[in-house]
C-alpha cells in the first residue's frame, strides 16, 4: 500500500509538473502568435501551422538515437564484446521496430485488431475493411528460419524491453507487424487531422478576437472534452459534473455574447489588426469554439487511441512517438493546403517579408518551439493524469491571459470576460473536485 500511495504522489508530481510547463508554453505560443499575426501584420495561420507543426518530427530521431543509447547500454551491462556490438549496429533500425511494436502491443485498437484478425482467419472470412487492409499490407507467411532466429535473439538479448513483452514481438508473424505498423501510422493520420483543424481554427481566431476570449473559449474544451469521454471513454456522468458543464455554457455565453472591442479610434496596432477582416467577430468566436471542440475531440481520442491500455501503465515512449509522428504527417500532407488556400484567396502564399526578418525568424522560431513544448507537455499529460484532468488544469490559463494580455495592449479586460471567466473557473472548480471519480 505504501509503495501504491507513493507511486501515486510521484505520478501527480509529474502531472503538476507538465502542467505548469503546458500552461507556460501556451502562454507564451498565445503572445507570440498575436505578436506575428498583429504587430508583425503577418497574418498567414497555415503557414505558422504547417511551420509548427512539421516541427515535432524532430521527435522521431531523437526517440531513435536514445533507443541506440538505451540499447547500447543494455549491451555494455551484459558484457558484449566490441564485434559483438558492432554486428548488433547493423540491426538498430530493426531493433527500433521491435522496440515500438513491444509498446504498441499494449494499445487497446491493437489488441481488438490482432485479435480480430485472428478471429477472422480462424472462421474465413473477414469483414469487408479486414479484406483491403490485408490486400493492402497483410501476408500470411510466418517468420521463419533465419529470420525468426534473428528476431528472437536480438529481441531477447540486446533489446531493453521486458522479457514477456520482447516474447510477444518476437511472435508476431511479417503480416501482424505490417497491421501494427499501418494502425500505427492510420492513428497518427487521423489525429494529425483533427489536431491541425483545431489549430488552423485556433490561428484563425488570434486575430479577430481578444486573446482573453480566445483563451477562456479554447480553454473551455474542458466541456467537451466530459461529453466526448462519457461516449468514446465511458466516462459516468454525475449531476455534479453536469451542473459545472452548464456553468461553463453560460460563461462562455458571457464572453461571446458581451466581447468588449478595443479602442481602434486609440490607433493601437493590436486594436486596429484586431478588427481589419470583414466580419472578424463572427468569424474568430466561430473559429474559437471550432478549436474548442476539436482540442477536446482530439484529447479524448488522443486517450482512446494511443495511450496504454488498462491495466498497463501509460507510455511516455508512445505518448512522445504519437506526437513526431503527428509532425511527420503534417510536413508530408500539410502542404497541400497552400495551393487550395492560394488560390481561393482565403490565405495568399506570399514571399517571406524583408523588412524585420530576423525579428519574424526568432519569432516564428519562438512560435514553433513553444507549440512543441507545450503539446509534449501536454500529451503526455493526457496519457498520465487522462484528458478531463488536461483539460481542467489547462483553464487556469484564462486569468493568467488576462493579465498578460492587459499588460502587453494596455486594454483593460472587458466585464464579459471577467463575469465568463468567473464562471468558467467555477465550474473548472467543481469538475477537479470530482475529477478522481
Amino acid at each position: 500500500m505504501d509503495g501504491e500511495t507513493q507511486l501515486n504522489r510521484s505520478r501527480k508530481a509529474v502531472s503538476f509538473t507538465l502542467l505548469v510547463f503546458a500552461i507556460v508554453a501556451f502562454v507564451v505560443q498565445s503572445e507570440i502568435v498575436q505578436y506575428i499575426q498583429g504587430k508583425l501584420d503577418y497574418n498567414k495561420p497555415w503557414f505558422l501551422l504547417y511551420f509548427a507543426h512539421s516541427s515535432y518530427t524532430m521527435i522521431l530521431p531523437i526517440q531513435f538515437l536514445w533507443f541506440v543509447f538505451l540499447r547500447k547500454r543494455h549491451n555494455a551491462d551484459r558484457s558484449v564484446d566490441d564485434e559483438d556490438l558492432y554486428k548488433e549496429g547493423n540491426n538498430c533500425w530493426r531493433g527500433f521496430v521491435d522496440f515500438l511494436l513491444g509498446f504498441a502491443l499494449l494499445l487497446e485498437p491493437v489488441e481488438r485488431a490482432l485479435a480480430s484478425r485472428a478471429a477472422g482467419q480462424r472462421a474465413g472470412s473477414l469483414t469487408p475493411k479486414e479484406t483491403v487492409v490485408n490486400i493492402l499490407i497483410s501476408t500470411d507467411e510466418p517468420l521463419t528460419g533465419a529470420s525468426v532466429n534473428n528476431s528472437t535473439s536480438a529481441a531477447e538479448e540486446s533489446s531493453p524491453l521486458l522479457p514477456e513483452r520482447t516474447t510477444e514481438v518476437s511472435r508476431l508473424n511479417l503480416g501482424e507487424r505490417r497491421l501494427v505498423l499501418w494502425l500505427l501510422f492510420t492513428t497518427a493520420l487521423k489525429l494529425a487531422t483533427v489536431f491541425s483543424v483545431a489549430s488552423y481554427a485556433w490561428y484563425v481566431a488570434v486575430t479577430r478576437i481578444s486573446m482573453p476570449d480566445l483563451t477562456a473559449i479554447y480553454d473551455s474544451s474542458c466541456v467537451f472534452v466530459y461529453i466526448l469521454s462519457a461516449i468514446l471513454l465511458r466516462y459516468r456522468l454525475k449531476i455534479s459534473k453536469s451542473f459545472a458543464v452548464i456553468i461553463t455554457i453560460v460563461g462562455i455565453g458571457f464572453i461571446s455574447g458581451w466581447a468588449t472591442p478595443p479602442n481602434v479610434s486609440t490607433g493601437e496596432p493590436d486594436a486596429q489588426a484586431l478588427y481589419k477582416f470583414p466580419f472578424s467577430p463572427v468569424v474568430g468566436f466561430t473559429a474559437a469554439i471550432l478549436s474548442s471542440i476539436g482540442a477536446a475531440l482530439c484529447e479524448v481520442l488522443f486517450k482512446k487511441w494511443a495511450v496504454s491500455a488498462s491495466p498497463h501503465p501509460p507510455s511516455k515512449f508512445l505518448s512522445f512517438f504519437f506526437t513526431g509522428m503527428i509532425g511527420l504527417v503534417s510536413f508530408v500532407f500539410l502542404w497541400i493546403g497552400f495551393p487550395i488556400l492560394h488560390y481561393t484567396g482565403f490565405e495568399t502564399f506570399d514571399p517571406i517579408p524583408t523588412e524585420n526578418l530576423s525579428t519574424w525568424a526568432i519569432a516564428v522560431g519562438l512560435n514553433a518551439f513553444s507549440g512543441l513544448l507545450y503539446n509534449v507537455s501536454f500529451n503526455l499529460l493526457v496519457a498520465i493524469a487522462g484528458p478531463v484532468f488536461a483539460s481542467f488544469g489547462i483553464m487556469l490559463t484564462i486569468p493568467i491571459m488576462g493579465v498578460s494580455d492587459a499588460i502587453a495592449t494596455g486594454n483593460p479586460v472587458g466585464t464579459g470576460t471577467i463575469i465568463g471567466s468567473a464562471c468558467i473557473l467555477v465550474g473548472f472548480a467543481i469538475l477537479s473536485f470530482q475529477a478522481e471519480d
